[in-house]
């Protein structure tokens, strides 16, 4: 083989081996780019309501980081009827509301949303087995039932029956007026959601 030969060959194999190394390079890039979220479904992970918007008596739920909640406007009967509850005989104490300090206990003020307590917020997934509760029209005291293990809550999302938790009240903040955002969960510091 004569040097010139050799030249041009090495001069094809480093250009072969360099733009099969750019190819590889943007297509990983690529790749990366896509499977992480960009800045808009980020800044999106909360959920944002208008609490004027739902009526006395009706409940709606959104979600925030992938989790369901339940966001209920209580009626003046719906709480007076939570306020004499003897929390010596409810198996949760705690009030499970990552807005307040581990130990608060469920109260209706630390179970809400305002300090009036006319607006409730609490996950909508089951603490046995991460079933979605529903509504249990069947008896005014139990408002949420599990259809999987039959756990039974009150409208503040505190254990009734079999549970061993009460539903979890995610971080919010207020925004302006009525208006929250619901935060996504940071999981390994919210004990409660993870």
């Amino acid at each position: 083989m004569t040097n010139s030969t050799k030249q041009r060959r090495n001069f094809l194999l480093g250009g072969a081996v360099g733009g099969f190394a750019v190819i590889s390079g943007a297509s990983a890039w690529s790749l990366v780019q896509t499977l992480s979220p960009d800045a808009d479904a980020i800044a999106k992970a909360g959920a944002t309501v208008d609490l004027s918007e739902i009526l006395p008596g009706e409940h709606i739920t959104v979600s925030s980081g992938y989790r369901p909640y339940v966001i209920r406007h209580l009626t003046d009967h719906e709480i007076a009827s939570m306020e004499p509850v003897d929390l010596d005989s409810v198996s949760d104490r705690q009030a499970r509301n990552l807005n307040f300090p581990k130990r608060a206990l469920a109260t209706v003020t630390n179970r809400s949303v305002n300090l009036a307590g006319q607006f409730v917020i609490h996950s909508k997934v089951c603490t046995v087995r991460g079933c979605l509760i529903q509504p249990d029209a069947r008896d005014e005291r139990h408002a949420w039932m599990c259809p999987c293990c039959g756990s039974r809550y009150d409208l503040l999302g505190r254990v009734t029956s079999y549970a061993p938790r009460n539903l979890p009240i995610p971080r919010f903040i207020t925004e302006y007026g009525s208006v929250i955002r619901i935060l996504p969960p940071q999981w390994g510091r919210d004990p409660a959601i993870a």
